[in-house]
């Protein structure tokens, strides 16, 4: 069964390539290539329509910024201050320890938070959108604390998309609608208004060796050069408007120094779309013309063959027609000038598409990150409110607060924020400094320990006086034992 259907299909294509034969080509024969050339040749005006690619969050980023310049401590600022009125503030400094790839990538923000808050009551005004006008210096540091994580993120996503949006990579606009001119026009620099005619005849002499010549490859590499050849414009009789209606059926000229202007009308027959063009219908498009490309022996042509050739006349074939070495030899499509070109752009614009998600996922993350940075005052509160039901630690015993003196000595003496944050005495105050003098200690977890030290002491003396005041005689229990004058719990000595 399935052998007599696909006899019956072969006998049903050559009876439509026999009727196509004796009647010719008709009017509108090639309208549906037409539509297809068009989606490629009007390709350079929709990627000139794509919208910019811009950091559009840069103004939250630096708000985060000045907030958290807002907060911090008056010796880290002191770093970018002016050190007259009038002059500039200071630039970055490689530190006699090595380079700081940090501080020096975002030294220039910093600069610019400075200056952002530099006028009078600007601080303020930036504090008091997070809620933290006339606040205590502790609602403040704790602020600054919570902020930090914010700040870090907002700063590597800045990072981010000024990387980004650097035009600096292969697939800008100008590059991707080059590399479509190229293949669409013969030239990177030229449109469909100023086609180069030399370009796309590419050595040709007549129509037949442009076209079609059987057993050779046809000049034309240009996309709108095989356009006119698909439309018919070599035939000297035939059908007229074979792919739109009111064409310019000129035939080409005896030295095919007309195909510029005959190209030229064609494209600007095109229906144009102001709506952007995307990688993913480029590609489309590509794969859709190509499926057009048929086999006759070794030729591959896209058209109408008929009668053994591509005139155009009456009852001939239109169409541009290239050597294969085999029916299935695929290879030579891909290797068409037009399509490399094609696929090229392609390439490049989704890569710019992608670019382009990067970058407003990122405008979108900084805006939430800015809203988040100045809605932490509950949090603070909340802090604030756990802090005053927490008892206060015992005042400081004569050898805690040698131990305290003795560790704030070994803190600041620390210039690493590395090795101050790997000490739970100390704590770093240096922002993002990597070093300096900005190791201090850590007085609240110095408190803690030795209020529980304290309550240890505390039970010990509790054991001493459960014995206290018992005579030497008396002091026999299997509890307690004779110390020297005293009697004493024997917990104690074991």
């Amino acid at each position: 069964m399935l052998g007599y259907l696909q006899q019956a299909a072969a006998y049903l294509a050559m009876l439509l390539i026999v009727s196509r034969s004796a009647r010719g080509l008709a009017t509108g024969e090639h309208a549906h290539l037409f539509h297809n050339l068009c989606e490629l040749l009007t390709a350079p005006t929709k990627i000139a329509a794509t919208p910019d690619d811009t950091y559009t969050a840069k103004t939250d980023y630096l708000k985060i910024l000045q907030l958290n310049t807002s907060l911090s401590e008056a010796e880290w600022r002191s770093k970018f201050a002016k050190p007259d009125k009038g002059k500039p503030r200071p630039q970055y400094q490689k530190p006699n320890q090595g380079e700081d790839t940090i501080q020096k990538k975002r030294w220039p923000d910093w600069i610019a938070a400075e200056e952002g808050i530099e006028e009078p009551n600007k601080a303020a005004v930036i504090e008091k959108r997070g809620g933290l006008g006339g606040a205590s210096e502790n609602t403040r540091q704790i602020y600054l604390k919570l902020l930090q994580p914010a700040a870090e993120e907002a700063a590597a996503i800045h990072g981010d998309l000024i990387t980004l949006t650097q035009e600096t990579a292969e697939d800008t606009i100008p590059r991707i609608i080059a590399a479509l001119n190229a293949g669409l026009f013969g030239k990177a620099e030229r449109k469909a208004t100023v086609l180069d005619n030399d370009k796309l005849k590419n050595s040709a002499t007549i129509h037949k060796t442009l076209c079609w010549q059987a057993g050779t490859n046809a000049k034309v590499e240009a996309l709108i050069a095989i356009s006119l050849c698909v439309c018919g414009n070599g035939a000297s009789s035939g059908a007229q408007d074979l792919c739109i209606s009111d064409q310019d059926n000129t035939q080409l000229d005896a030295g095919l120094t007309n195909l510029n202007t005959l190209g030229q009308d064609l494209v600007a027959r095109c229906q144009h779309s102001k709506r952007p063009i995307t990688g993913a219908e480029l590609t489309a498009a590509i794969g859709s013309l190509t499926t057009n490309f048929q086999t006759k022996a070794t030729n591959l042509y896209i058209g109408t063959y008929a009668n053994t050739a591509c005139s155009g006349n009456t009852g001939q074939g239109v169409c541009a027609m290239y050597k294969t070495q085999s029916k299935s030899d695929v290879e030579t499509i891909n290797n068409m000038p037009w399509r490399k070109e094609l696929i090229q752009a392609a390439t490049l614009l989704r890569s710019r598409e992608a670019k382009r998600a990067q970058i407003l996922a990122g405008n979108q993350k900084l805006q939430k990150l800015k809203t988040l940075a100045f809605s932490m005052l509950p949090q603070v509160q909340q802090i604030r409110k756990q802090q005053a039901q927490q008892k206060p630690p015992k005042p400081l015993t004569k050898a805690n607060k040698e131990e305290q003196t003795s560790k704030t000595k070994e803190c600041e003496g620390i210039r690493k924020a590395s090795d101050c944050r790997q000490k739970g005495e100390c704590k770093w105050e240096g922002g993002d400094a990597k070093d300096g003098k900005h190791c201090k200690l850590n007085e609240t977890n110095v408190a803690k320990q030795a209020a529980q030290a304290g309550a240890g002491d505390g039970a010990a003396d509790k054991k001493e006086e459960k014995f206290k005041g018992k005579k030497q005689k008396d002091c026999k229990s299997p509890d307690c034992k004779w110390e020297g004058e005293d009697c004493r719990d024997s917990s104690l000595f074991k």
